[in-house]
């Protein structure tokens, strides 16, 4: 099928898998059980293989059964990737976003003429507004572990051209992502999932009854939930989100601090909590009220999502003082 997981990934994803387990060996439990994961994903084969080969690497000797949830990819519900069945106003979003895009000085002295270039190199025409499609079937055909047809790129797609597309592709993808409105309407709702649960976990340590997940895992792709939180929150931009991308969120309780809680996060190992808008930028940690309130900013309403309904799953953070 097109797009499977191949070997190679297998071997990268069960490798991030051994390395959280040790990362979080004293805070996991020794065996998985249903109580402390939840584990989740699109419902595409390479993704639930991505999460599922992660999530076996933490516990390679454990015959426990974990639930796997998904959920349809274009279904009202899904929210791991930007989706106007989730959050319709995102729609409008978009096409204010490439209106802007069209208006810009790189749009006309850059992506035009790149556009035009490419176009006679490919003896095809390619819009501009099309040059970062070109990326997954450039990189693929070109990938000895991919079974491709039609031969490689002709000569005249140089590596210079192939490069542009590519720097292009990555500047649309965040040109997007980093926009406030596509950030709310694309990337807000999960990442009102992840805080809401933030705020049980919290709540819970307080004495509040409730059963929270120690471990939360989301697997999807690069172009949703990876690029758009990573623009949303700031902390992303400058490549294109390679596979087995890995975003880390962890919520610590300061003892003996002004501020009770805190949260890092962390990306394919480096900490990034000092690019998220509020956040100290010389501190690994970010006390939980400024990162609650940045997050939440960035969290929309069903109502605000064009949405007729309400539904009880919709994330709602609480207003922190």
């Amino acid at each position: 099928m097109l797009g499977q997981l191949v070997q190679d990934g297998l071997k990268q994803c069960t490798s991030s898998g051994i390395n959280l387990m040790k990362r979080y060996s004293s805070f996991l439990p020794t065996a998985p059980n249903e109580q402390d994961f939840y584990l989740r994903s699109d419902d595409c084969p390479r993704t639930l293989a991505s999460g599922q080969a992660l999530f076996s690497a933490m516990y390679p000797k454990s015959n426990v059964i974990i639930p796997w949830n998904t959920m349809d990819i274009n279904g009202n519900a899904e929210t791991i990737a930007p989706n106007i069945n989730v959050c319709p106003s995102l729609k409008q979003a978009e096409i204010n976003l490439m209106a802007k895009y069209k208006l810009t000085n790189h749009y006309i002295n850059d992506v035009v003429p790149l556009a035009n270039k490419i176009s006679i190199a490919l003896n095809r025409t390619i819009a501009p507004d099309s040059v970062g499609g070109l990326l997954d079937p450039l990189m693929s055909v070109q990938c000895s572990t991919v079974p491709s047809t039609g031969g490689d790129p002709p000569l005249a797609f140089t590596a210079e051209l192939q490069q542009l597309a590519i720097n292009e592709q990555v500047s649309q993808l965040y040109y997007g992502c980093n926009d406030t409105e596509v950030a709310k309407f694309g990337a807000g709702p999960l990442l009102g999932e992840i805080l809401v649960f933030m705020e049980k976990a919290i709540e819970m340590d307080k004495g509040v009854e409730s059963v929270v997940p120690k471990f939360i895992q989301w697997s999807g792709h690069d172009t949703g939930p990876m690029a758009p939180v990573l623009g949303a929150l700031r902390i992303g931009g400058a490549e294109f989100p390679v596979f087995n991308d890995l975003l880390a969120m962890e919520v610590y309780k300061m003892n003996g601090s002004d501020d009770e809680f805190a949260v890092r996060v962390v990306h394919n190992g480096d900490v990034v909590t000092t690019f998220i808008p509020g956040c100290p930028t010389k501190e690994e940690l970010c006390p939980w009220k400024i990162f609650h309130n940045t997050v939440a900013k960035i969290v929309p309403t069903a109502i605000e999502c064009g949405r007729s309904d309400d539904p009880e799953w919709w994330p709602s953070p609480m207003v922190l003082d």
